[in-house]
Order: C-alpha cells, then sequence, then structure tokens
C-alpha cells in the first residue's frame, strides 16, 4: 500500500482455445450512462412468449427477417367470450407461404348456429364472389352447401352447432400463399361437431372454398357464427415458409 492506493490487484489467468469470434459488434459502451448507444439493446421486460419466439425466429426489430424453412410457427391464438366473431387482420403476409387454422371447441352462444368466414381483401371484409363447397356427412348420409356470400365451415344446409353437451367444433383449415397475385387464394379443411339437426351426433364438414373473382391478396379471416355470439372455444393461427 501507498498512499493508500493498492498497487497490485492480483493476477489474471488466461485460457486460449480455438473458437468463431463474431466480427462486427459495436464497441462497448464509454459508460454506464451511454448503454442506449449500445445497439441493439432490446427490453423485452413484460413481453409476452409470442413476441419473444417472434424475435427468435425473425430477428430483432430493425434487422432482415430470416425464417427457418419447414417449421410451423404458432403466431397467434384468438379466444371466444361470447364475441360477434374472431377476426386476425395482423398475421397473413408474405412472411409465410402456408398458414394451418386450428379450431378447438368453438361453441355459440344459441342452439342452431353455423359457423362462416369471411376474407378481408384490399382492407375490405368480402361479402360476395366466393365458390365455397362444403359437404356435410352425418348418420343420415351427405348433403353438400354450396355458397357465394361467406366460406361454409358447419355445412350449413340446416342449423348445426349445440351450444351445450360438449360437442363444439373443432377441426382444421390450410391455406396456401395469402399474399401472392397469381392465384386465387385456396382454403380447404375438415371440421367436425355434434350436429344440432341430429340429436348432437357426429358430424363431419369436408371444406373446398376461394374467392373466385379476384386473385388480390388476403390481409384477414374473420370467423362468426349467423345467430348470436361466439360463446367459447378458441381458434390457433400457425405460418410455415417453404
Amino acid at each position: 500500500m501507498s498512499d493508500g492506493l493498492p498497487k497490485n490487484l492480483g493476477q489474471f489467468v488466461f485460457n486460449f482455445r480455438r473458437g468463431v469470434s463474431q466480427v462486427g459488434l459495436p464497441g462497448p459502451a464509454p459508460a454506464y450512462e451511454d448503454l442506449a448507444s449500445w445497439e441493439p439493446i432490446i427490453d423485452i421486460s413484460g413481453t409476452d412468449a409470442a413476441t419473444i419466439l417472434s424475435m427468435v425466429e425473425r430477428g430483432l426489430p430493425g434487422t432482415a427477417a430470416v425464417l427457418p424453412a419447414g417449421p410451423w410457427i404458432q403466431l397467434a391464438t384468438l379466444t371466444a367470450a361470447d364475441v360477434a366473431q374472431l377476426a386476425d387482420t395482423t398475421h397473413f403476409t408474405s412472411d409465410f407461404d402456408d398458414y394451418e387454422i386450428v379450431l378447438e371447441n368453438l361453441v355459440p352462444a344459441n342452439d342452431g348456429a353455423n359457423l362462416k368466414l369471411e376474407l378481408q381483401i384490399g382492407g375490405y371484409w368480402m361479402i360476395d364472389g366466393y365458390s365455397s363447397l362444403a359437404r356435410l356427412t352425418n348418420a343420415a348420409g351427405s348433403i353438400a352447401s354450396h355458397q357465394t356470400a361467406y366460406i361454409d365451415l358447419s355445412g350449413a344446409t340446416s342449423p348445426r352447432l349445440k351450444n351445450s353437451g360438449g360437442v363444439g367444433l373443432s377441426g382444421f383449415l390450410r391455406f396456401f400463399n395469402p399474399a401472392e397475385t397469381a392465384n386465387v387464394k385456396r382454403i380447404v379443411g375438415q371440421t367436425g361437431f355434434g350436429d344440432y339437426s341430429d340429436s348432437g351426433q357426429s358430424a363431419i364438414v369436408d371444406i373446398s372454398a376461394s374467392r373466385n373473382t379476384t386473385t388480390d391478396p388476403v390481409t384477414g379471416m374473420k370467423f362468426f357464427v349467423d345467430n348470436g355470439n361466439l360463446a367459447t372455444g378458441k381458434i390457433h393461427i400457425f405460418g410455415r415458409k417453404k
């Protein structure tokens, strides 16, 4: 000790190994107060899991998105709680080539409702121009429903969905290349539920639909019933880049 200051603070041991160094990183901040200039620093406190996953998959805001090919990535979950509709106008973009929409136990507030789907194009919900084929099969046989004002998800030739008994509608839809402009946007899928018109017995609907009057990009989907609200259930939206 000299003048109250230590002359020897200790010893350092360095262990050198082969490795890979990342280049191009910014230099250390000169002081704590200057940390904000040491990019990129992102405050993720309070951020939900989906946003953090998006950062992992796409990179931090302001960086180029590099999405992995192959895996399905969950983008959103829409939850019904006595609502008039469930809609997503955020996640249908050119970031993904294919989408899968999983319908989980959707239950209407009123008996006998039918589940419908509308597409958003050019910022507007389309109420015409569809070619929607839904073939329902139940214990009595099969019957087809062809609609032009909406996409039919429950075989709307009769009142179909029950609001009790634990027989809500579940199923899946596949949606291809919503952002491309060369073709109409095809939706295919299948739903199953307890048929209100058949004392709650099982029914299945095979679906093939598009809006045939335009090849413009689709930017949103809206799910609703024709009789009251959606009481309970969830819709999960997944995207995949080829």
